[in-house]
């Protein structure tokens, strides 16, 4: 006489639930229990849930109205079951022992299983960097809704302000995100659902929006006109206001063959071709957000000494 629940509703699908009813025990004695049962379908797999592996069981009332996990339905038969629309599962009366072991009859009390647990989860952005030139990032999320007494995770949704939010949808390792504009400290938050209706706290990640160059300058050996030796020092300034900061300069001396990017330092000092003539020294910067600087460039005469 085991009266089992029936399965959720569509957007639930996929676990069936067991309640009570007339069976044997963990120690094999035939009577009236109050365990719950679930039973997922895609994995083929029993959850016991909440109640006594005992028959008979008392049943723990706690507060009227109040969520307890110290509550729990004394042990029963024939009770009345259904699943409301946020997908709690209810039932009402049936018949057994009305204080434990003592009074045989019927109940009429009306009780509401739901899942209480919130899930869990992180997010990352752009795989934790703390910089970007460009808007749009890419999340990376995790999720998780504890041990098997949750009912699973299947939503998240988004915000950039915590005040506007996406439309719940599907679990996804990754997304793809548009940040609002404006260099500046951006944030992305994050909330999870699950089966049954619980919202998990805010996660959120941040990093910086830098799209702006940076700036800067070249001077070499001073300014002067002229000089007999092929080493020449490098005056060099750099400035990227408000940005992410300078992090690199590269020189050139023809526009087209770069050296590698190198930590900004000034002065500087640089070997010009062995001929003698006019010669132009480039530099660019690059700054922490990828940003490239336009080409700055002095130039200078090497005279035979």
């Amino acid at each position: 006489d085991l009266h089992s629940f029936p399965t959720r509703r569509s957007s639930d699908l996929g676990y069936l639930w067991l309640f009570g009813g007339m069976a044997w025990d963990s120690t094999g004695t035939d009577n009236d229990i109050n365990d719950l049962w679930r039973y997922d379908l895609a994995k083929g797999d029993w959850t016991w849930m909440k109640g006594s592996n005992e028959i008979l069981a008392g049943g723990k009332y706690g507060t009227f109205r109040t969520p307890d996990p110290g509550n729990t339905p004394g042990a029963r038969s024939e009770a009345v079951s259904w699943i409301d629309p946020s997908g709690a599962l209810w039932f009402f009366g049936g018949e057994g022992q009305i204080e434990e072991k003592a009074t045989w009859g019927l109940f009429n009390d009306l009780w509401r299983w739901q899942d209480g647990v919130k899930p869990t989860g992180t997010i990352l952005v752009n795989n934790n960097r703390s910089v970007t030139n460009n808007a749009k990032v890419t999340l990376s999320l995790t999720w998780s809704d504890g041990t098997d007494d949750g009912s699973g995770v299947v939503r998240m949704k988004f915000s950039n302000d915590a005040v506007t939010w996406t439309a719940w949808e599907p679990l996804a390792a990754t997304k793809a995100w548009t940040m609002l504009p404006g260099d500046g400290y951006k944030t992305v938050r994050v909330m999870y659902r699950d089966k049954a209706g619980n919202n998990s706290p805010v996660y959120h990640d941040y990093i910086r929006l830098d799209t702006s160059p940076p700036t800067g300058s070249i001077i070499i050996n001073g300014g002067a006109a002229s000089t007999t030796s092929r080493n020449v020092s490098l005056g060099l300034a750099w400035n990227d206001g408000t940005g992410s900061g300078v992090s690199r300069m590269r020189f050139s001396i023809d526009g087209s063959h770069w050296s590698a990017w190198e930590m900004p330092v000034t002065p500087r000092s640089y070997t010009l071709p062995a001929t003698p003539q006019y010669y132009t020294v480039r530099v660019q910067y690059l700054d922490a957000g990828n940003n490239y600087s336009p080409v700055y460039n002095d130039y200078i005469k090497l005279v035979a000494p």
